[in-house]
């Protein structure tokens, strides 16, 4: 497949990405991590011999960052997964026309966070954001799985995005797609955007663990690490980032469509988080970790929305 995975072919075996790897964590079985599938596909591997690996990926973008050849570890198994599909890597990512005239803000929620109307009505009011009627979410799932869009829904999804200055979404892999079909508008996580806010920091204590969102941290690494270290030494808090400032996962987030059976458990990736560790409360920012954490963890657990009471005022 000529082109349709173009970065592959430069990865050096060099076993960095393995690091954050919770598949690796877990199944300790280099084929299903990216360096794995990269090795594998130059020695003439196809995508319907690695699909458990292609399927078990988290796209969560801990391999991203630490890559020293630079390869789009999460762009190349996307890529990959549109061709388990009969899908051609563009139709994934169709670009669309941003308007010149950037004013306003919207949040696009994503189906955890819809559930649960009243911590959605409060990131609202903090924010004092608009929200999306339109969530996305069919198009969101396609691109993670690595369907094919459909070009007239996602232009009527786009549409209403294309004037505007910022994006505030929940769902961390939406980030990177937006950013590739809409580029030039900004587009930012939902923790990032809530801790921005004076009154949120400092409802944060130094016992607490704030749980990032790693996709969408992790495909903004260059801009999210300063700024979530900067957050770590105002507060104290600790975050789930590993000695590199990469962004750890929970699982909690994966819906991908593709059959596997080396997808990290959940449970075992929280263990793994919290190995050694003790904190008094939990801060997360995906409303997807809270019910597993609840039941996984002693201790209370928050979203990030929830802190800044006096902000409500």
């Amino acid at each position: 497949m000529p082109g349709a995975m173009d970065g592959y072919e430069r990865c050096n075996g060099c076993g960095v990405c393995t690091l954050s790897c919770p598949v690796w964590q877990q199944s300790h079985d280099v084929v299903l991590t990216f360096m794995g599938r990269a090795l594998a596909l130059q020695r003439g591997a196809k995508p319907e011999d690695l699909r458990d690996s292609i399927g078990a990926c988290l796209l969560c973008g801990s391999c991203e960052p630490v890559c020293p050849m630079g390869v789009s570890t999460v762009g190349v198994t996307l890529r990959l997964r549109a061709a388990l599909n009969g899908a051609a890597p563009e139709e994934l990512t169709q670009k669309h026309a941003a308007s010149s005239a950037k004013n306003g803000a919207m949040l696009i929620p994503d189906a955890a966070l819809r559930e649960r109307s009243g911590l959605l009505e409060r990131v609202k009011t903090l924010l004092g954001i608009a929200v999306a009627e339109d969530d996305g979410a069919d198009i969101a799932g396609a691109f993670e799985a690595g369907h094919a869009s459909n070009a007239q829904r996602a232009g009527a999804f786009l549409k209403p995005l294309a004037g505007l200055r910022e994006v505030v979404t929940s769902n961390g892999i939406f980030k990177r797609y937006i950013r590739g079909v809409l580029p030039g508008l900004e587009v930012t996580g939902l923790g990032e955007a809530l801790v921005r806010l004076p009154a949120v920091r400092a409802a944060l204590r130094p016992t607490d663990l704030y749980v990032i969102e790693a996709r969408a941290y992790n495909a903004d690494f260059d801009r999210c690490a300063p700024f979530y270290t900067a957050l770590g030494r105002q507060t104290g808090c600790a975050m789930n980032l590993d000695l590199q400032r990469i962004a750890i996962p929970t699982g909690a987030c994966r819906t991908a469509d593709i059959e596997c059976k080396s997808a990290p458990k959940i449970p075992e990736q929280i263990r793994w988080i919290f190995e050694g560790r003790n904190f008094q409360r939990i801060v997360v920012e995906a409303a997807e970790d809270i019910g597993y954490l609840r039941e996984n963890v002693g201790v209370p657990v928050l979203h990030v929305a929830e802190l800044g009471g006096e902000a409500l005022q």
